[in-house]
């Protein structure tokens, strides 16, 4: 897993007609309807009392003062909503509620419902994460959903397939998942919900990570990141461009109003931006604040005066003190001494950029201090300013990363193409050449490892119908598997490579059914399945349903149908083939027999009576305890012995296929 450490907010954009030549077909920021609107999902499972590897206080407690923080250091314009699971009943798999729906951040407001949070049910995240997807439905602007947990859902739901409803019924709705002290076995059954709908997973072992991954999720679900944006064409390495003059201004009138008229362009002599600055005027005697806007260009009506005029975005920002002059229009170019970097990331140079990279831009301080990461964003992001000097831009696609350092220099645009030396893996699974594709499917991708068990390492898993992997150049083993069946193939991925691959499942159907001495078909539970493969190596299955089906591979196979748990139990022995359905019928010869104690007296209690049943070979088939006890029992010949308070009895009797009787022992 990668963490990135996130600490501000989107890049800022520019533009000119000019820089728009010279850009080519770079895409300009749309501007979203609404601000980008994030609901937190809060485990309230008792477990979140449990401690965190290197902190003394509760899950609970360091994770709410880590949202606390992390909420500080986003754009204010985000809207923030809450929802949680499991906080106000135990062992209720319905307990789930949205506390607040999206608005412009308020920490406080956010806050406020956690400090009265007693975590103490079960953990029905999946639940919670399909209803908290419905809220979005009437909400416009870029969504997002953070779910925040400490284990698996136990209320037997599965959360990859939950994430592929969400992608189908609303593909915009990213869902970053922050995973606290996961079992190694368990993260690829979370780490798919990220990877299916578009977010992030974070894979938080240690008290220390949990605030930086909390950063980061707020950080990105700030970032439009659309999943399917225009295509581009290939950037170049990097190179610069030169900053292109101003475009010339027409005559000013010099006898109306006093006013100021302000443009900022990216360094001195550069384009124009016209993106949304936020600007700040203010009397230079005295500091008295005049007005404050957040535009991209910004006219006063002012007297006139010495005023000092403030602008920033993001990391950039820039200060001038102007003459406002008595009459007509004062105009002020305000040049931000910044750069600007475009960035994108290939598999080769030869390759188009990818969509669904992710991005992220950190400082180089030098030393021992640890780098910070100033922005976060997607392949569709626009060109980002930065103050003058190095950075560090890295890419991110699926588990493959790369980064590079590159060099902002005043008014100059950089195209920063990261080249992953990576290729592509597409896979999928059919019953048959030429099938269809069975469904519940689980894709695994695998690669040699000598200290891994077995001498492989899992390095993506996925529950698809057709899913894609960004994999760096080597070979690796993929498989396809679907109940018991398993498929498995070696493939190798080179650099710019798009390899297909479609691994055939030779599946079988098999249906189960049993009756009693020929009567209708058992529907109820009481009957038990055991299937062992003869031919060939695999896991016993074991069934308690009454009907199964079950998809199999083509073999040879031994099923046991057993009714209760003593004798009437039938074994067959059956070949089943490819794209077949074989229906398998066993027909019990027994009787359901009960067994109590003779007399008009009180009935037995249980562990009053000891029952022993035993066949005609004088095995012991039946041994219990409970007070009149019943069961199946197979067509034959008996006898009973009956152990009670200094008193034991024996009776011999005969079953007959079908009958159902009550059989009376006298105690002596």
């Amino acid at each position: 897993m990668f963490t990135m450490r996130s600490t501000a907010a989107r890049g800022l954009a520019f533009a000119s007609l000019a820089v728009a030549a010279l850009i080519g077909t770079g895409r300009m920021p749309a501007a979203a309807e609404e601000p980008p609107a994030t609901i937190v999902i809060f485990d309230g499972s008792g477990s979140m009392w449990g401690k965190i590897v290197g902190d003394k206080e509760a899950k609970f407690y360091v994770t709410r003062d880590a949202l606390r923080r992390a909420l500080a250091k986003i754009n204010p314009a985000t809207r923030v909503g809450l929802a949680a699971f499991g906080h106000r009943r135990k062992a209720d798999c319905s307990d789930t509620e949205l506390i607040l729906t999206p608005e412009p951040l308020d920490s406080q407001r956010v806050m406020a419902p956690l400090e009265k949070f007693n975590p103490k049910g079960k953990g029905p995240l999946v639940t919670a994460l399909k209803e908290t997807a419905g809220k979005f439905a009437s909400l416009t602007g870029p969504a997002s959903i953070i779910l925040l947990h400490d284990d698996l859902d136990n209320c037997q739901q599965d959360a990859c397939a939950a994430a592929e409803e969400l992608a189908k019924s609303n593909p915009k709705l990213a869902v970053h998942v922050i995973s606290i002290g996961l079992k190694m076995d368990d993260i690829p059954r979370m780490a798919c919900v990220p990877r299916i709908t578009g977010g992030r997973h974070f894979d938080v072992q240690d008290a220390a990570a949990l605030g930086s991954a909390f950063e980061d999720a707020l950080s990105l679900a700030s970032v439009e990141i659309k999943p399917q944006p225009a295509p581009v064409a290939a950037a170049a390495p990097v190179r610069a461009v030169k900053p292109t003059p101003p475009l010339p201004q027409p005559p000013v009138e010099d006898n109306g109003p006093s006013a100021l008229k302000m443009t900022a362009t990216l360094g001195a002599g550069g384009p124009a931006v016209i993106v949304p600055l936020d600007w700040k005027v203010m009397r230079a005697s005295d500091r008295t604040l005049v007005a404050t806007a957040r535009t991209a260009s910004f006219d006063l009506s002012l007297p006139a005066d010495s005023y000092v005029v403030e602008i920033a975005h993001g990391l950039v920002s820039a200060r001038e003190t102007i003459e406002v002059k008595p009459k007509g229009a004062t105009r002020a170019v305000i040049a931000i001494t910044a750069g600007a970097v475009r960035v994108s990331a290939v598999l080769q140079k030869s390759t188009p950029p990818l969509d669904q990279a992710v991005f992220s831009i950190s400082d180089v301080p030098g030393g021992t201090v640890a780098p910070r990461t100033v922005w976060t964003g997607g392949a569709d992001a626009p060109p980002i300013f930065l103050p003058v000097g190095t950075w560090r831009v890295s890419a991110e696609v699926d588990r493959v990363r790369v980064e590079r350092q590159v060099s902002i220099t005043a008014g100059n645009l950089l195209d920063a193409a990261l080249i992953l030396d990576a290729g592509r893996l597409r896979v999928k699974a059919a019953d048959r050449e030429g099938g269809a594709a069975p469904d519940n499917l689980t894709f695994r991708v695998t690669e040699d490892d000598a200290d891994s068990p077995g001498g492989r390492r899992e390095i993506a898993r996925s529950t698809a119908a057709s899913p894609e992997f960004t994999l760096p150049a080597g070979t690796y083993y993929i498989s396809a598997r679907h109940g018991q069946a398993e498929v498995r193939e070696r493939v190798l991925v080179n650099a710019g490579d798009d390899v297909s691959r479609t691994l055939v499942i030779p599946l079988a159907r098999l249906a189960l059914q049993s009756r009693v001495a020929g009567a209708s078909l058992i529907t109820e539970p009481g009957v038990a399945y055991t299937i062992d493969r003869l031919d060939g190596a695999q896991d016993q299955i074991r069934s308690r349903l009454a009907s199964p089906k079950l998809d199999l591979p083509a073999g040879t196979y031994r099923i046991v149908s057993q009714l209760g748990g003593q004798n009437a139990r039938i074994s067959r022995d059956i070949e089943i083939k490819t794209g077949t359905l074989t229906t398998l019928n066993f027909d019990h010869l027994a009787a359901n027999i009960q067994l109590k104690i003779s007399g008009s007296g009180p009935r037995a209690a249980a562990g009053e009576v000891l029952w022993d049943v035993r066949d005609a070979q004088d095995r012991s088939v039946w041994q219990t305890v409970q007070g009149e006890p019943r069961a199946f029992l197979a067509a034959g010949r008996y006898k009973i012995v009956a152990e009670g308070r200094n008193k034991r009895g024996r009776l011999d009797f005969e079953v007959k296929a079908g009958e159902t009787r009550t059989v009376e022992v006298p105690l002596e």
